[in-house]
């Protein structure tokens, strides 16, 4: 049994299986982008738009919600 937890938020691009491989804990971090929040913000076509429209001028923010 370990003494200590690796724990890192979901912005670090672990795979599920890399979080399950190397037994770390995360937390999700949330993304507002066009009115819709996002758990995890990791689907790539979202992501994609979403920098195409950071770089086009729109507003995007993520906040941590425990």
């Amino acid at each position: 049994m370990s003494n200590f937890v690796i724990v890192t938020d979901s912005c670090c691009d672990f795979t599920d299986a890399q979080y399950t491989a190397y037994d770390v804990a995360h937390v999700s971090m949330t993304v507002l982008y066009k009115g819709t929040e996002h758990k995890n913000f990791n689907d790539p076509v979202t992501l994609k738009d979403f920098y195409a429209g950071l770089r086009q001028g729109e507003n995007g923010c993520s906040a941590f919600f425990p």
